[in-house]
């Protein structure tokens, strides 16, 4: 006769902060097998052979407590015998790897570059592999994740990504019936401090323009000063075609949408922004941001620019640059694209800097006087 048994953490890996695996353990005849439950708690969490102290151990032992009677009602059926048993009767012990690519494969309604971070956070999540099944998605293993993105990711950005794209899903699983509540529940992470605003004066965009270069360092020049003067981030840039440019009053204007947030904008082309479009026949689509902020150090070296200089740093400049001309932050907002004027509210606050830096150098001139 078989005997089934429930066995905790049989590789005594567990501790109060890291988890352990429940297994069943059906034993037959001087054999066993073992399977996972897919349940995956720390010590304190485990007590008397039940979950405890865990705000899903009634899931939990629910979910323990059907897996150990459907063994032990295949062990009681006529000729039973234990290399009948596989992984594959764990019917109730859900991929939670595969319904999270299933799902981002089935997103129609993101953006590109959201699908990109998302599929980013599958393939850190397989990578680690302590998310096999949703029983797994629990606090403890939450904070265990969060520990090997710090490993693995340079900035706490990229680390608020990853939970942030998983957050969405754990929704979805939560709708779907998959999940009772939210391993995040009372979980704050960090997005980190946010970097500053790096810009370039009126002075070192002019010493780049001054510059005489041919070839693809001359385009990436080019292609720099673009955002410059119209304030596109790279993405948008790359995908101007003539069909988006049309004339009123004798002043051309681009309109199309932007490529991350899905905004329309609608921006007077300036006399500098119109001559790079016709020198690259309407097509700013030659090369990868990548590479092009490689090229974006070299002419910062040739420009006597000591900022790191990258494409995303014209938009900044074309932000700032307006403000400081006395263009209304709200038409500047509308300008950008920003869904919500907040975001352009950094670029005023760094100009406010500018302008305290200002007087305390007329303090310091005055006390000496």
């Amino acid at each position: 006769m078989a005997i089934i048994k429930i066995l905790y953490d049989r590789r005594n890996v567990a501790s109060p902060i890291k988890p352990g695996t429940v297994e069943i353990e059906v034993y037959e005849d001087g054999k066993r097998k073992r399977f996972s439950t897919g349940v995956r708690v720390t010590t304190r969490q485990w007590r008397n052979g039940r979950v405890v102290n865990h705000p899903q151990e009634d899931e939990l032992n629910a979910k323990i407590g059907d897996m150990y009677k459907k063994y032990q009602e295949a062990a009681r059926q006529p000729g039973f015998e234990l290399r009948s048993l596989s992984a594959k009767d764990n019917s109730h012990q859900t991929g939670f790897v595969d319904w999270l690519e299933n799902e981002i494969g089935k997103r129609v309604d993101l953006r590109p570059n959201t699908i990109k971070d998302h599929k980013a956070m599958l393939n850190t999540i397989r990578d680690w592999g302590g998310f096999k099944t949703f029983g797994d998605l629990s606090r403890a293993n939450v904070l265990e994740f969060d520990n090997y993105l710090r490993g693995r990711l340079r900035t706490q950005g990229s680390i608020h990504a990853r939970h942030k794209a998983l957050k969405v899903y754990i929704g979805r699983a939560i709708i779907q019936g998959l999940l009772v509540r939210s391993p995040y529940e009372g979980m704050k992470i960090s997005k980190g401090q946010s970097q500053s605003v790096m810009y370039l004066t009126e002075e070192q965009r002019s010493a780049i323009e001054a510059l005489e270069l041919d070839g693809t360092i001359a385009f990436v020049r080019d292609m720099f000063l673009f955002a410059c003067y119209t304030g596109l981030a790279f993405a948008d840039m790359q995908k101007v075609s003539r069909e988006d440019i049309t004339e009123e009053n004798g002043e051309l204007w681009l309109i199309d949408k932007r490529t991350k947030t899905g905004s329309r904008y609608r921006l007077m082309l300036l006399p500098e922004a119109q001559a790079i479009l016709e020198r690259y026949d309407y097509n700013l689509n030659r090369i990868t941001n990548q590479k092009a902020n490689v090229y974006l150090k070299g002419i910062a070296v040739a420009a006597g620019i000591k900022e790191n200089l990258t494409m995303h740093m014209g938009r900044h400049t074309f932000a700032t640059w307006a403000l400081s001309k006395g263009v209304p932050i709200e038409v500047v907002s509308k300008m950008l694209a920003h869904a919500d004027i907040a975001t352009t509210q950094i670029y005023a606050k760094v100009l406010q800097k500018e302008v305290d830096k200002g007087f305390e150098l007329l303090k310091g001139i005055n006390q000496k006087g």
